[in-house]
């Protein structure tokens, strides 16, 4: 039962966070990236103080040094530098490609616990990278018969790959915080206190930046429409608090390999958001290298399902013969 809640709160989150791609290119049209960023952990802080103001601060009293250190990597990969990747992203390549490019986060969270964790590398996960690999090369190819894309493009889609590297290692440290180090007291953190306390620390990280961004960010939102406050507000409640409630709750109960599984359901969510919302088109090239991708998803999450009932074996076994 607790393996089902786990899973059901990773499918939540992550197609939460799959809508921050459209979101982010819908905002990064009238806005800087940092006031984006800014403004949307500020709209979250400011709605959770009152309910979560007083256990954050008898929480915050607890943490120890290890502890800070823990919460402050994923305010800096997982909220911070995975923003500004995206933004930044978004506003060079297209929507469609930016969502695709997101489904990248199961291949790096492979490749990173194999050089960081020393995970054995399957056969699957080796396909499933190398089929990333080639699905990213044809992604390339906007549909000019030049098939030489624009420097803008190419940097564009760099910056998504960031943002899947950085929401990768996000993952990997969240799990581990919460269920494999024995010397935190961050793990009996409460999902949402957690939420209050990574968003402010991310939000000292963007202040210096937002306060110096051209033009001024306090002229820029008083130009800004209802409907884009809409999309703040989304960006910052939505995305940032309560994707990150689910996903504090999904770790708790589930494996890094099923995060990182669930992960896929990020891409799925921006692809179709992109069709649907913003009439995107892709070319052939690109179809197939989305394919590509998404197949490199279904390899890796099915080792990692094979790697899970392998491991409950093997705790069910030693639990018998204790």
């Amino acid at each position: 039962m607790q393996q089902f809640k786990g899973k059901l709160y990773l499918l939540l989150a992550f197609t939460l966070a799959g809508t921050s791609v459209v979101a982010g290119s819908i905002l990064s049209e009238r806005l800087p990236l940092f006031t984006i960023t800014a403004v949307g952990l500020g709209i979250l802080l400011l709605c959770l103080a009152p309910f979560y103001g007083k256990a954050t601060i008898q929480t915050i009293r607890h943490l120890r040094r290890h502890d800070w250190m823990m919460l402050i990597l994923q305010a800096w990969f997982g909220m911070f530098l995975f923003r500004i990747g995206l933004l930044l992203g978004v506003s060079r390549t297209s929507t469609l490609e930016a969502g695709i490019l997101s489904g990248t986060t199961p291949m790096m969270t492979a490749v990173l616990a194999f050089f960081l964790l020393k995970e054995q590398l399957s056969i699957k996960n080796a396909l499933g990278i190398g089929c990333t690999v080639v699905g990213i090369m044809l992604l390339q190819n906007t549909g000019n018969t030049t098939f030489m894309p624009s420097m803008q493009h190419i940097w564009g889609n760099l910056f998504i790959l960031g943002a899947a590297a950085s929401e990768s290692l996000f993952n990997i440290i969240s799990r581990k915080q919460r269920a494999t180090d024995p010397h935190s007291t961050a793990r009996d953190i409460q999902p949402m206190v957690q939420v209050c306390i990574v968003s402010a620390i991310a939000l000292g990280f963007c202040l210096i930046p937002f306060l110096l961004e051209q033009p001024k960010p306090v002229q820029t939102l008083l130009l800004i429409q209802w409907y884009e406050w809409i999309g703040l507000i989304w960006y910052g409640w939505i995305i940032t608090g309560l994707a990150f409630f689910f996903f504090y709750k999904g770790v708790t109960y589930c494996s890094a390999y099923t995060t990182a599984a669930f992960s896929g359901m990020m891409p799925l969510t921006s692809i179709l958001l992109s069709l649907l919302l913003l009439k995107e088109q892709a070319s052939y090239m690109q179809g197939l290298g989305g394919l590509l991708i998404i197949v490199s998803i279904v390899l890796i999450a099915e080792d990692k399902r094979k790697a899970d009932r392998s491991s409950a074996s093997a705790s069910e076994s030693i639990s018998k013969t204790s």
